[in-house]
């Protein structure tokens, strides 16, 4: 094996200039340079090594720098044991930690393998690509502009907490809250309306505009300002009052089979009158079953059956009239 240093070559050779190659034939040769052979370059069977012994080393270029690696890899180590290394993969650049890649390139894209952890803002003006967004603070905060969220799929608010809040300026305006299941709307901090099922329940005063319900509307108190319709049946367990007249369609023109009720006195004599006590409280009028035998007509089914008292009219004054001709009769015969 040939060494050379700078004592045995510095008597001999004053600002040499080669021309051409070179060489030194040797495969374990050394170059070494500095007063204590600081820096050595050497090849060794298959082998290459640049060892600087102290200090930092400076590769001070005026063009670029490149590294063409046949291997696809460049190693980075520190005192023997590799903690990174920039990798070749099919064109692409992989990035490591130790022997892990946790980067990989692709044209203007970049994949991490893993967690991304951001210290400071992350920007990404033309957006950005997620699967799964795990936030590890409290907030998310706009700028300015609006926020849009448009997914291909459902929203899903889980909020373990139970309470979703609606806020202006950290103001709250409204709050959807879970009551063992079901949904409450909150208009402030005060509820408004109680789902269950599909059941609603409305704590104060519905405005205006129409109400459609395929099913049941219930209420303590229903109150109309203006007129009010109902496409089906209206039941109330408590007492309905009007400031105006409770009226029902009775023109001509809705009916057909028009005909005088005959024989209408002994209609009305076959009917009881009573009084009863309903509720705690003392009435009067009919029984429902008792009149049904008598007038089926004025008489409706449901849970109870029930009478539709305005329609006894027709028979009464029928009642009255024949009862009057009775009255005229016997005034005659007198």
């Amino acid at each position: 094996m040939a060494t050379f240093t700078y004592e045995s070559l510095k008597y001999k050779l004053i600002s040499p200039t080669v021309k051409g190659n070179l060489d030194l034939l040797d495969d374990s040769a050394i170059i070494k340079l500095g007063a204590d052979d600081d820096l050595q370059i050497t090849h060794s069977g298959s082998a290459a090594t640049i060892t600087n012994t102290t200090g930092d080393t400076t590769l001070d270029l005026a063009g670029d720098l490149i590294i063409d690696v046949d291997g696809a890899d460049v190693l980075l180590k520190d005192a023997g044991t590799q903690f990174g290394a920039f990798s070749n993969s099919s064109g692409h650049l992989l990035i490591k930690d130790g022997s892990t890649t946790f980067l990989t390139g692709a044209g203007a894209a970049a994949t991490f393998a893993s967690t991304l952890a951001v210290t400071g803002v992350l920007t990404a003006d033309a957006g950005v690509n997620i699967d799964n967004i795990t936030i590890d603070g409290t907030e998310i905060d706009l700028s300015s502009g609006d926020l849009t969220v448009d997914v291909a799929g459902d929203i899903i608010l889980d909020a373990d907490g139970g309470d979703i809040y609606l806020r202006d300026a950290t103001t709250t305006y409204g709050i959807l809250k879970n009551t063992s299941g079901n949904l409450i709307i909150q208009s402030g901090t005060t509820t408004a309306a109680t789902f269950s099922g599909a059941n609603t329940t409305l704590a104060g005063t519905l405005g205006s505009g129409a109400i459609t319900s395929t099913g049941a509307i219930a209420g303590t108190t229903l109150a109309m300002s203006s007129t009010g319709s109902f496409g089906s049946n209206l039941s109330v367990t408590g007492t309905i009052t009007a400031s105006g007249d409770i009226t029902a369609f009775s023109s001509e023109v809705l009916k057909d089979d028009i005909r005088t009720i005959d024989n209408a006195l002994n209609k009305v004599a076959d009917m009881r009158g009573v009084y009863f006590t309903k509720d705690g409280e003392a009435g009067t009028g009919v029984i429902a079953e008792e009149v049904e035998a008598v007038l089926p007509e004025v008489v409706k089914d449901g849970k109870y059956k029930s009478v539709a008292y305005g329609n006894i009219v027709g028979v009464l004054i029928e009642a009255v009239k024949e009862l009057k001709e009775e009255v005229k009769s016997l005034k005659e015969n007198s």
